[in-house]
């Protein structure tokens, strides 16, 4: 049958070719772990997607085969995983599938902005999923241009859960002190999250208080990293304090599952040694004084 109607430009079957071949070999790769036999599924289910591109000409179903492309890129970058944390093996071709899985996530996203809100979360998630494709390869301006577009699409979208807000920023926060070592913008970031965990908060977002008081006082203690490896001690000493208090009025019926005790003992090693640390550099700086 498939045969019959494959050339049929008004019926377009390559798409639904290409999909049955992508669950086979979605199957293979999940359930049977072969990556050999995923292979050639997902190579035949890429050349039925870009067959059916080439016909189509309903722009939203064109924007349907852009994501189910980058979606076959996404499965053929699975045995390329070297480890638990998601770290991506480094070669050439690692490159040219996350690339191409990015081209085409690029491409669905230009046709979403003709039919969603420019604030609507998926263009928001797949501005950040794209943004951590692009970091995988070390496309840092890519993933720095992503990243920033997801966060300006979810302080605008008043659904946005308040997890999903929390896991970008700590993504970009993270993107920014450990790959680029720019502090200062991921204290900005982290500022601007800030503000908004204090407005979600005040229009009672979030029910739980306890939840609230933890979800400030992580951030607080966020800051306090972000202000300490900019050698302001004091901000930093400010922002655990905060969020030691914030702790402390957690009520004690949900200290163990909110963590309670743990947090304010580390929360106070923080503390003491940013304590000492500004204790011996002022006495360092004494000391030279007094030898000039």
């Amino acid at each position: 049958i498939w045969q019959e109607y494959q050339d049929d430009d008004s019926l377009n079957c390559s798409i639904e070719l290409g999909q049955l071949y992508f669950s086979i070999g979605e199957y293979y790769s999940d359930d049977m772990h072969d990556d050999k036999i995923a292979e050639k599924y997902l190579n035949l289910a890429r050349d039925c997607f870009l067959l059916a591109l080439a016909k189509e000409q309903n722009d939203y179903e064109t924007m349907k085969i852009y994501d189910q492309l980058s979606v076959v890129f996404q499965l053929k970058m699975k045995p390329m995983v070297i480890d638990n944390e998601g770290i991506y093996e480094n070669s050439a071709e690692k490159i040219e599938t996350v690339s191409m899985a990015a081209k085409y996530k690029e491409s669905y996203i230009e046709y979403m902005m003709r039919f969603y809100p420019s604030n609507y979360i998926e263009i928001g998630q797949t501005h950040e999923y794209l943004a951590g494709l692009y970091k995988s390869i070390g496309k840092y301006d890519n993933a720095s241009i992503n990243y920033e577009k997801a966060f300006r699409i979810f302080l605008q979208n008043p659904h946005v859960s308040p997890t999903d807000m929390q896991n970008l920023v700590e993504e970009m926060v993270s993107f920014h002190s450990d790959e680029r070592l720019d502090y200062q913008t991921a204290l900005s970031y982290q500022l601007m999250h800030h503000e908004y965990i204090k407005r979600a908060s005040t229009m009672s977002k979030l029910r739980d208080v306890n939840c609230q008081k933890q979800i400030a006082a992580d951030s607080h203690v966020q800051l306090a990293d972000l202000y300490s490896s900019l050698d302001q001690v004091p901000l930093a000493i400010d922002n655990l304090t905060a969020a030691m208090n914030l702790y402390a009025q957690i009520e004690e019926n949900m200290a163990d599952y909110f963590r309670k005790q743990e947090n304010l003992e580390s929360i106070t090693e923080k503390i003491t040694k940013l304590t000492n640390a500004s204790c011996d550099e002022h006495e360092n700086k004494r000391m030279k004084k007094e030898n000039h």
